[in-house]
């Protein structure tokens, strides 16, 4: 059997409040009760009971037992009153023999049980141990929510604070967790003007614990670094931690037999040397926009997450930041997002942004399953302008897959829709037919229809500008191509060859061509 402190009880004498009119059975209540250690408080009327509550704190009164008919007002006036003073205090309501009726009202108002008169001393005695532990769980319980509510307006500020971090380095975050506090976090580091590290970290489940775990790993990590610990000395001791004493502990290995993990993935950001280290442990790939607007991921997908394996091993992987640029991230909940809405990561996180900046909610965030968070990480640059393309999708398609492409243009329209919900149709039209004969010829001639080539496509919006900018990029080695001396040709003559590329030319406002043409450049003024 559990003790009081373990089951949450009370040590003093628990406190009842006892509501009868009727002096016989209000003695017989208080003396029944006091000879098994309970400190009574006998009262006339439901005003007196509100007297007495507003005299002394709620919370010293561990349960209310109260008669159903009084001279004022009727057991059921008190108990709406009490739900709006203390919801966690447990009530019992006192019936007279035969009101049936009552009974259905008392618990849909939330009263912990009911009794007959005359009062049955056993079932008396048994609904009271019930209530006063009702009444201690739910204030256990509001005491928890009541943390977790604290620790998520935490959470909330301290990213909310990362957007300037100091010298040139700065961060914008979107954060929408699924309860109150999650366990997502961004942390942002200095460790000199020109060295910045940051931490992204998603732990498993979305109580208190996993918000406890994240911030536990934070502090951890900000304090290694600042004793310039390598990175993968950070990550190898804190997995050594979750795997052979967190997940160890007896109470944790009932409540969940798989143990706690935690996905991370830091970036040590070196703008003197214009590089970054990257190290992934079951998060996401960040992506790297330089400051001609291309995105690249940093690093590979896959690897386990801390905690599960003892001996995990934990790699870097070092890129090229050359003239500064921005990195974007999230964490799981954000991808699983953009997979049930049919949209790119990218694309959602630019949706966010938006609706952050005009102080909405997307609805489609109600449909959510995990904690969504989304970082823009921008760094030194002496271009101002760098950072205002963002991309809404990068993709890379397979040279056989020229099957496919009305898939992928509807995919494309998805993204479009969601990203740019005011784009008109007409401009819509354009831009997702000149993607597809550009994905086509780039399968046709860059990639000769082989499944080992792949087709890269990226489409990035500059907000000030409402310009749309797409890439499509194959590995072929293109061709010289007099485009001038095509249309006069053309003109002349009907001829099928390079029809894609005249639709190309002729829906996009701009058009560039990299590398003799394997790499084309289309840019669409919205």
């Amino acid at each position: 059997m559990l003790n009081p402190i373990e089951a949450g009880l009370p040590t003093r004498p628990r406190r009842v409040l006892v509501v009868e009119d009727d002096p016989v059975s209000r003695t017989f209540l208080r003396l029944t009760l006091q000879k098994r250690g309970y400190h009574v408080i006998p009262v006339e009327t439901v005003a007196a009971a509100q007297r007495q509550f507003n005299d002394e704190e709620l919370d010293r009164f561990d349960c209310v037992i109260s008669d159903y008919w009084m001279p004022d007002h009727t057991g059921l006036d008190l108990l709406r009153w009490l739900k709006t003073k203390d919801p966690c205090l447990a009530t019992i309501i006192l019936t007279g023999e035969g009101e049936k009726n009552l009974v259905t009202e008392s618990l849909r108002l939330g009263a912990a049980d009911f009794l007959e008169k005359p009062v049955n001393v056993q079932k008396l005695l048994a609904a009271l141990d019930k209530a006063t532990g009702q009444t201690a769980h739910q204030r256990r319980m509001a005491r928890s929510d009541s943390a977790v509510k604290t620790l998520g307006r935490t959470q909330r500020w301290m990213m909310q604070s990362d957007r300037n971090t100091g010298g040139n380095f700065f961060s914008e975050v979107c954060f929408y967790p699924h309860a109150e506090a999650g366990g997502d976090f961004l942390g942002h580091f200095p460790v000199t003007p020109e060295v910045h590290c940051c931490l992204l970290t998603d732990v498993s489940g979305h109580d208190l614990q996993a918000a406890y775990i994240s911030a536990y790993f934070h502090g951890i990590f900000h304090g290694m670094l600042l004793r310039a610990a390598p990175l993968p000395e950070i990550f190898g001791h804190f997995n050594e931690f979750l795997v052979r004493d967190w997940n160890q502990t007896e109470q944790l290995q009932v409540q969940n037999a798989i143990g706690t993990s935690l996905a991370a993935a830091a970036l040590l950001l070196d703008s003197r040397q214009q590089l970054a280290s990257v190290i992934l442990c079951g998060a996401p790939v960040p992506i790297y926009v330089s400051p001609d607007g291309r995105a690249q991921a940093l690093g590979e997908s896959g690897g386990p997450p801390l905690g599960w394996f003892p001996d995990l091993e934990i790699r870097t992987t070092v890129h090229s930041i050359g003239g500064g640029g921005t990195i974007y991230w999230w964490t799981d909940g954000l991808a699983d997002l953009a997979e049930a809405q049919g949209v790119h990561p990218l694309c959602l996180a630019f949706a966010l942004q938006q609706a952050k900046e005009r102080a909405l909610k997307l609805p489609l965030l109600d449909e959510a399953k995990d904690d969504i968070l989304f970082a823009a990480i921008f760094l030194p640059a002496a271009d101002v302008e760098v950072g205002l393309l963002q991309p809404l999708l990068v993709e890379n398609y397979r040279g056989d897959q020229d099957y496919e492409v009305d898939e992928f243009a509807a995919a494309w329209r998805r993204n479009l829709k969601l990203a740019l919900p005011e784009l008109s149709e007409m401009v819509e039209h354009d831009i997702l037919l000149a993607m597809r004969e550009a994905v086509l010829n780039a399968m046709k001639h860059g990639c000769a229809r082989q499944a080992e080539k792949t087709v890269r496509v990226q489409a990035s919006y500059h907000r000030l500008q409402r310009l749309l900018r797409v890439w499509v990029e194959d590995p072929g080695s293109g061709h010289q191509f007099d485009f001038a001396a095509h249309v006069d040709h053309t003109a002349q003559a009907l001829i099928d060859e390079h029809r894609g590329l005249m639709f190309i030319m002729n829906l996009a406002h701009a058009v560039k061509f990299e590398r003799n043409g394997a790499t084309v450049i289309m840019e669409f003024q919205l």
